[in-house]
């Protein structure tokens, strides 16, 4: 699992206490956090990663055995994007609207995605999961 130190914090603050399978999942798989400020990583099975984003992530990407995952929309999924670091995106898309919040892209910032599989779930979510296309 991949993720910058605000996710991470945020992770980290609720996992520890979670029960049942899929806590237990993400309490034990290994975690990467990419942060050139966070200090120390307690959380079970964490690692911080610091330097250069996309040289650190491309080499935890060639060393994987496993499928590599990533949390959340911030600088460093924008980042991994930018650097064709990324397979495939997956973008629940929730049935609400919101006055504000952060971009998902930056204004400017362009990648061609095929659509390769979708799910509408019963609550009224829609999983679309795109594929970069590189050309």
């Amino acid at each position: 699992m991949l993720m910058g130190r605000h996710t991470y914090e945020f992770f980290a603050a609720a996992f520890p206490h979670e029960t049942g399978e899929y806590g237990a999942k993400v309490n034990e798989i290994p975690k990467y956090v990419f942060s050139n400020t966070l200090k120390q990583a307690d959380w079970g099975n964490s690692s911080i990663i610091k330097g250069d984003v996309a040289t650190e992530a491309g080499k935890l990407k060639s060393q994987a055995v496993r499928d590599l995952v990533i949390y959340g929309h911030s600088l460093l999924a924008r980042t991994l994007l930018r650097h064709h670091l990324l397979d495939e995106l997956k973008l629940w898309i929730h049935p609400c609207l919101v006055g504000q919040g952060k971009l998902l892209f930056r204004e400017g910032a362009k990648t061609k995605l095929k659509l390769i599989a979708q799910k509408a779930l019963a609550t009224g979510v829609v999983i679309a999961t795109y594929r970069p296309v590189t050309s």
